[in-house]
C-alpha cells in the first residue's frame, strides 16, 4: 500500500511539474493583448527619428511616416526626401535636386524596417520570438525580439519596444550578430486610425 501511495505521489508530482512548465512558456494574456493591437494596425501616422551606425559614420534623420495596410507606405524625411512604398516598387523624389526615380523594393534595406507592417509579418512568420520587460522613465514596454530572416551580419536580431499602457509602438533596436547596435527608429506622436 505504502508503495503504491509513493507511485500516486510520484505520478502526481511529475504532471504538477510538467503543467507548470508547459504554462510558464505561454504568452500572458498582457503580452497577447499588446501584440494583437499591434497586429491589428490598419493605418498610422507617426513622427520618425532614424540613426544609423556603421563601421564610418552615425546618421540621424527626422521624418514623418504614412501607412495604409495594402495601399501605401510613405516616408518623409526632412530636407529633402519621399520615399513612397507601393508594392515591389519605391518610387523616391528627391526634392533637393528635383530627381524622381523607382527603384525595385529590395534595394532598400533599412527604411522599410521602420514601418510597423514588416514587424507584423515576422511576428505571423518568426518561430523564435522572445518577450522580455523593461521599465524606461516610469513606463511599462513588451520587448518583442525577433531574428530577422536577411542573411546580413549587420541586421541580426530586432527589439520592438511596444508600451503597455497606451498600446502602441515606441521604438525599434536594430542589433547587428555581435548584438551591436547599428539602427534605432524611435516613433512620436504615433497616431492609428
Amino acid at each position: 500500500m505504502k508503495k503504491l501511495n509513493k507511485i500516486v505521489t510520484l505520478m502526481l508530482s511529475i504532471f504538477f511539474f510538467l503543467s507548470l512548465t508547459a504554462c510558464g512558456n505561454k504568452k500572458p494574456k498582457k503580452e497577447n493583448e499588446v501584440i494583437d493591437i499591434v497586429k491589428s494596425i490598419e493605418k498610422y501616422n507617426s513622427d520618425v527619428e532614424i540613426n544609423i551606425v556603421n563601421s564610418r559614420e552615425k546618421i540621424q534623420l527626422k521624418g514623418k511616416q504614412t501607412y495604409v495596410k495594402g495601399e501605401v507606405a510613405k516616408l518623409e524625411i526632412d530636407g529633402g526626401r519621399q520615399l513612397v512604398y507601393k508594392g515591389e516598387k519605391i518610387q523616391i523624389d528627391d526634392l533637393e535636386s528635383d530627381n524622381k526615380y523607382s527603384v525595385h523594393e529590395s534595394f532598400d534595406s533599412i527604411y522599410k524596417l521602420s514601418f510597423m507592417d514588416e514587424y507584423i509579418k515576422l511576428i505571423y512568420n518568426n518561430e523564435k520570438i522572445k518577450y522580455k520587460y523593461k521599465q524606461i522613465d516610469g513606463q511599462e514596454y513588451l520587448i518583442v525580439v525577433l531574428d530577422l530572416p536577411y542573411n546580413n551580419r549587420n541586421l541580426n536580431e530586432i527589439h520592438l519596444y511596444l508600451n503597455y499602457e497606451e498600446k502602441k509602438p515606441y521604438k525599434v533596436v536594430i542589433y547587428s550578430e555581435k548584438h551591436e547596435e547599428k539602427v534605432n527608429i524611435v516613433y512620436k506622436n504615433f497616431k492609428s486610425f
